[in-house]
């Protein structure tokens, strides 16, 4: 174990040996000037000490004085992420990832209409109290400790990359691995502020070994490395293990690759105005409120219930080409307006877009002649494309015509 002693002039006493701590700790409260000599020396079974040369103190990297915790910037987003919890009632119901009016990002916003802004308004917005009480618990705790390190502008770099890249790289995952969330109306993505919590934790296990300080701190950090896996749902654990490893994988590049503090600045402003731009151009597209508000009306939720209002909010986010409202609504023609020959229109277009649902009931309508005359090859297509995207009654059909057809 590394050890030192000091001493005020070359013709003083030595003083120790401390262990890197105990000399940071001197060095924080100025008892160790950087005039002051320091000689490291390793204490081992064998071989009492292998000493290095005396050096002032100032020349000594593990013994720099701990700067102190800057709580500026983590406690802004601490009241942001607070605030906008509270003011956004709809994000505190959306525990099932429903396709409420939410400013996290999705499938159908991001992919289909480009709102890739969603990913930066998605580190203040959660659903998920255990999460933002998480993420408070880190931006006390550990957050104060990046700014001496990176600068603020870099902490704020940090925090926004890990939050839009783990979310990005663990949405992709989910959807590509967990066919339940595929196969909800609006492909979800992590949350932002999920990766950008835990990436937290990944700087608290680098700070120790960069800079050789004590972080008491760092008991939080872990004991949430240890617990949140048991309360959080799976989206959201994905989200924070891809999360902690950008994080991790990014300070251990600002240790190999160091630059200025005042460098990575702009880089941080340079996300917000992006997705600003970004906002500028897309705006927020209605359907997915439009598609929500109509499950709301149809199943009484908070309101009083209404099926053709429901059918109403389904047609406005239908003839926006939103494919799951083109779905739900040619189903809602085809049981209560008894018009299959609409219900059938509606399908062609969610299937053309890629709406698994609406490819299998078009192969359906196509086989049972239901709206449109029967077609053998085009109801078998469209019952394909379905079952080769896991759809579970497709797959089913496709299985049993496979059957009869060798009868």
């Amino acid at each position: 174990m590394k050890k030192y002693l000091y001493k005020e002039h070359p013709d003083s006493e030595p003083q120790g040996p401390l262990n890197v701590w105990e000399m940071q700790a001197l060095r924080s409260s100025g008892s160790i000037s950087d005039d002051m000599l320091i000689r490291r020396v390793s204490t081992r079974r064998r071989k009492s000490f292998m000493a290095s040369p005396w050096q002032p103190a100032a020349k000594c990297w593990d013994c720099k004085p701990q700067p102190k915790a800057d709580y500026l910037l983590p406690l802004l987003l601490l009241a942001a992420n607070i605030i906008l919890f509270f003011l956004s009632p709809s994000e505190r119901l959306n525990m099932d990832f429903d396709a409420k009016d939410t400013l996290l990002p999705n499938g159908w916003s991001c992919i289909d209409q480009q709102e890739w802004w969603r990913f930066f308004t998605g580190l203040f917005m959660t659903g998920d109290p255990v999460l933002l009480a998480g993420n408070a618990l880190l931006l006390l705790t550990v957050a104060p400790l990046l700014p001496p390190v990176l600068g603020r502008g870099g902490f704020l770099l940090f925090y926004f990359l890990c939050g839009i890249i783990g979310s990005f790289t663990a949405g992709g995952i989910i959807l590509a691995y967990i066919p339940q969330i595929r196969d909800l109306p609006v492909p979800v993505f992590a949350s932002p502020m999920g990766a950008a919590t835990f990436s937290l934790i990944g700087a608290s296990m680098v700070l120790p070994v960069w800079r050789a300080w004590k972080m008491p701190n760092a008991f939080w950090s872990m004991l949430l490395f240890l617990l949140l896996p048991l309360i959080l749902k799976e989206m959201e654990l994905i989200s924070c293990m891809t999360g902690l490893i950008v994080g991790l994988g990014l300070m251990l590049l600002f240790k190999y690759f160091p630059v200025s503090k005042r460098s990575l600045l702009p880089w941080a402003f340079l996300i917000p105005a992006a997705a600003a731009a970004s906002f500028a151009g897309t705006g927020i597209d209605t359907s997915l409120d439009d598609y929500s508000e109509g499950w709301a009306y149809m199943q009484g939720n908070g309101v009083t219930k209404d099926s053709r209002h429901a059918a109403a909010c389904w047609h406005k986010a239908a003839v926006q080409g939103y494919a799951p409202a083109q779905t739900i609504l040619g189903i809602y023609e085809l049981r209560t307006r008894r018009n299959p020959e609409r219900a059938v229109y509606w399908w062609k277009l969610a299937a053309a877009s890629g709406d698994v649902e609406a490819q299998y009931r078009l192969g359906m309508a196509y086989r049972n002649g239901t709206g449109v005359s029967r077609n053998e090859s085009q109801s078998r297509h469209w019952i394909e494309r379905a079952a080769a995207n896991r759809h579970r009654k497709a797959a089913n059909a496709l299985q049993q015509s496979e059957t009869s057809d060798k009868q």
